[in-house]
């Protein structure tokens, strides 16, 4: 059995953020929080010998679907990031 899970290529995020790692100090401060949209994510599964047996296949397309199905729900994944810059020179 292989599972493969896919999602979108390409991600936008939307989030707010604070500090400026060009002004300031030496040592600076960030931090920001937000959200990326993946999309719903594609699941899918294969098995060894599932051409042979018509059950197996059937039983591997139910699970695939039954779990697209849970997964569907998970389009947004939040995103907290922080960060501390030190500046040389």
């Amino acid at each position: 059995m292989t599972g493969k899970t896919h999602f979108n290529g390409a991600a936008p995020y939307v989030g707010i953020g604070w500090g400026d790692p060009m002004d300031g100090g030496r040592l600076t401060f960030t931090a920001n929080v937000g959200a990326i949209y993946e999309g719903a994510p594609n699941v899918s599964l294969t098995a060894t010998g599932a051409a042979a047996n018509p059950q197996l296949a059937s039983d591997v397309q139910a699970e695939q679907n039954s779990l697209n199905n849970k997964v569907s729900g998970y389009q947004w994944w939040p995103v907290m990031g922080v960060g501390l810059m030190y500046r040389f020179g």
